[in-house]
């Protein structure tokens, strides 16, 4: 039962934000994390559909979002997450780090490098819409 550790460290959590003030956004958003961790990727997925809705859309949750997507074998999903993440933070390394993975998945591999050369180099925002990618054998 040591899998279920972070859960029970979570439930703590849960009581002690209440007296803390810690927003229940904020508990949500770990739990998805925790939940991640023990590769409950759909339970993740979940748990943070309550975190958008209590904090709002974050780059940060679109791409834990992504992240979940990828490990359920659903690159489109994914990509999907990474170009939201990449609209709110253009310059979201991890965001473009994963949109290049999406990509590679989904065959575009030009479009991969430059999202991975995009997650190299944040600073320099690149087209983050998938669009009309055809894949590049």
């Amino acid at each position: 039962m040591a899998a279920e550790h972070p859960l029970k460290a979570l439930e703590q959590l849960s009581e002690q934000a209440t007296q803390n003030r810690l927003g229940m956004g904020q508990v949500w958003q770990l739990r998805g994390h925790a939940y991640s961790e023990l590769g409950r990727y759909e339970e993740a997925l979940s748990v943070w559909a309550y975190a958008v809705e209590a904090l709002g859309a974050t780059a940060e949750l679109h791409v834990s979002q992504a992240v979940c997507w990828l490990h359920l074998g659903q690159p489109a999903a994914a990509l999907e997450h990474c170009d939201r993440a990449l609209a709110l933070e253009a310059g979201h390394a991890r965001a473009a780090l994963f949109r290049g993975v999406a990509l590679q998945q989904l065959g575009c591999y030009d479009a991969a490098y430059r999202a991975y050369d995009q997650a190299l180099s944040p600073d320099q925002p690149q087209q983050t819409t998938a669009v009309g990618h055809q894949p590049q054998l």
